[in-house]
């Protein structure tokens, strides 16, 4: 997913026609990963087969300080497209929807340091920071601005510590 992302952000290079086609080709592999199956990017097994008993909670070495709730829409290069292959506006928010409201089981979660939980949604972790905004995608900004509200209002609070997770991006989890 990253890689894809990189890949693209190199085609804004003055490149050769052909490296900028190459490297925006590469920005859409992450459709390579896309299972339709379950609506999720998905890992797949040196056969290029899916992996098997797929649980989008869990974090599994298929995804980085993540889980596919957290990495499946890490698609900044192309969100409609990432909207189209998920089935649409009416399926994106209701996927969203999902995202912000499945409670967390944590007996899944193999990592100690996730931290602000809104549902599946990691604020904690850099892959996540987008989602709220792309209700604004499909529509319904009212979902952006409510749950963006939310964000601020429960993971932010006016002291030294009071920046809920993601210490690698200069912000500091509660207690450290």
């Amino acid at each position: 997913m990253e890689y894809s992302y990189n890949d693209w952000c190199v085609t804004w290079r003055d490149f050769n026609q052909d490296d900028n086609l190459k490297y925006s080709r590469r920005g859409d592999f992450y459709k390579n990963v896309f299972s339709k199956e379950v609506n999720f990017m998905r890992g797949r097994k040196s056969n290029f087969q899916f992996v098997d008993n797929f649980d989008p909670m869990e974090t599994i070495n298929h995804y980085t300080e993540a889980n596919a709730y957290q990495y499946s829409t890490f698609v900044p290069q192309d969100i409609e497209g990432l909207i189209e292959l998920m089935g649409g506006d009416p399926v994106f928010e209701a996927w969203l929807d999902s995202c912000f409201s499945t409670k967390t089981d944590f007996s899944k979660i193999n990592l100690g340091d996730v931290t602000g939980l809104i549902g599946q949604y990691a604020h904690g972790n850099e892959p996540s920071h987008h989602i709220a905004y792309l209700y604004n995608y499909v529509g319904a900004p009212w979902k952006t601005q409510q749950m963006v509200r939310q964000i601020m209002s429960d993971l932010y609070q006016n002291k030294p510590e009071g920046i809920d997770g993601n210490e690698d991006c200069g912000k500091c989890r509660p207690g450290m």
